[in-house]
């Protein structure tokens, strides 16, 4: 990962610290997955002022790299949470989802590109959702085995 990726969070110590990136690191984990399991919704913005309470990220303009590096860093973290897809910066304007079969797409023909200026009002569950579409049932068993069934259930 890139330094400035790091940049973003409030690190009290020098910027080679690297046990107090990965303590801050961990505290942004930590409460993003508070902040979206206590909200019904919440956007990527609410996300970034309630860190920046939190004294986890100091405040940022949205029009530096720190403001898009931030935003970054929140779609890493839903995605490492989530385990649903692997964000890549494209450039300073847009983020998509990074493609890991070699172009492959099969049946999909989804490629999902998100601009950031969209993606602050955003809420983080309509972002998920596109990808809870997706996945299959929890009681789907596509075996044709009696047995295998059986056990599923």
């Amino acid at each position: 990962m890139s330094s400035e990726f790091f940049d973003v969070l409030n690190c009290q110590e020098a910027k080679n610290s690297h046990m107090e990136l990965l303590k801050q690191l961990e505290g942004a984990f930590l409460r993003i997955a508070e902040y979206l399991i206590t909200r019904e919704s919440i956007t990527f913005d609410e996300v970034m002022t309630l860190l920046c309470k939190d004294g986890i990220r100091g405040e940022l303009n949205h029009d530096n790299n720190n403001y898009i590096s931030a935003l970054y860093l929140i779609l890493c973290i839903v995605s490492w949470q989530t385990m649903l897809f692997k964000p890549r910066r494209i450039d300073h304007m847009h983020f998509e989802i990074h493609n890991e079969q070699g172009g492959y797409r099969g049946d999909a023909y989804m490629c999902l590109k998100i601009g950031v200026a969209s993606c602050t009002r955003m809420p983080l569950s309509e972002l998920l959702m596109g990808f809870g579409v997706l996945l299959p049932s929890k009681n789907l068993c596509l075996s044709d085995d009696e047995a295998s069934r059986e056990a599923f259930r």
